[in-house]
């Protein structure tokens, strides 16, 4: 986002929250679901916790996060296994 050894933290916060061009923060705050082309398109992602940071450390800007694709899948198996068995419930 920065480099804090050229900039102070609160001079790069403060391009963030102004949004001014250029400021990584400030188009990282203004990302929205829409702009994830891989995002909110399948059955299991409605069971994900979409963590923006978790999708850059893993696969870079504006990126899926492989390890939240497969808790999400999971978190769907448990969910629909325990219907089937508890259906009442």
């Amino acid at each position: 986002m920065g480099n804090l050894g050229k900039e102070s933290l609160s001079s790069f916060w403060e391009k963030g929250i102004r949004k001014e061009e250029g400021s990584k923060l400030g188009e990282w705050q203004s990302v929205t679901i829409g702009d994830l082309p891989d995002c909110y398109r399948h059955d299991y992602c409605r069971w994900c916790r979409y963590c923006s940071g978790m999708g850059y450390l893993e696969n870079g800007y504006l990126r899926k996060s492989d390890v939240q694709c497969m808790q999400a899948k999971a978190r769907m198996r448990v969910y629909k296994k325990i219907h089937e068995d508890y259906p009442d419930e």
